[in-house]
């Protein structure tokens, strides 16, 4: 319940104020929502799987997310020019190519 007297109308942001704006949601036939990857800013792993730290088109810094290398598919490029720049990042596992990207 809403008390409407504690309600005001909206009135934008405040001139000079920078305001983040979401970018496009894509929802796959599965129902789940799909963001468009700006860049990859590095790599970890985290119980023994690979993750990668995106910032995702349209959002800021502040909203960069964790994201396992399987939710990566749709952004190879991304995850290719963050290997190519950072050589020294995780990408192997007890001996194993986890870089599935490569040609």
């Amino acid at each position: 319940m809403v008390n409407i007297s504690c309600v005001k109308p909206y009135k934008g942001p405040l001139p000079g104020q920078h305001v983040d704006r979401p970018g496009l949601v894509v929802v796959t036939q599965e129902g789940e929502e799909e963001f468009e990857v700006e860049q990859v800013v590095d790599a970890r792993f985290k119980r023994g799987k690979l993750e990668f730290l995106v910032l995702r088109k349209g959002y800021g810094d502040k909203d960069r997310m964790w994201e396992p290398k399987p939710h990566l598919d749709n952004s190879c490029d991304a995850v290719r020019e963050f290997d190519s720049k950072s050589p020294s990042a995780p990408r192997k596992l007890r001996g194993m190519d986890l870089n599935l990207f490569e040609p």
